[in-house]
């Protein structure tokens, strides 16, 4: 449920989302696809997302963990990623995002939501 309420939230605010998913369902849809970037949590429904964090990371996705789970607490694979702990407003959120696009130059945020 709170996978699909941030993405009915990131949507309303004019990002294109690709899920919720499951970490095999977005195994699944990196086969064929590459984000711009990635909320990810470090556990989700059907397990820890390490997998995809790493396959993420070999393509130089940026990600940010939003996660209810303590930073210090999380495993190795997550230590150099951004991390926001849950509940976060959704501005909060926001400016983290436009934060990661910031130090990934290649991304670029629509006018509309740089702002």
């Amino acid at each position: 449920m709170i996978g699909l309420d941030l993405a009915d939230e990131l949507a309303e605010r004019g990002y294109e989302v690709a899920g919720p998913f499951t970490c095999a369902e977005a195994l699944a849809w990196i086969r064929g696809n590459t984000p711009d970037l990635a909320v990810l949590d470090v556990a989700l429904q059907l397990g820890s997302c390490v997998r995809l964090a790493r396959e993420l990371q070999g393509r130089e996705v940026p990600i940010l963990v939003f996660s209810s789970y303590l930073q210090q607490c999380a495993l190795p694979e997550f230590g150099s990623i951004p991390w926001l702990s849950m509940p976060a407003p959704m501005d909060l959120l926001h400016s983290a995002l436009v934060g990661l696009c910031a130090e990934h130059p290649g991304i670029c945020l629509p006018a509309s939501l740089a702002a």
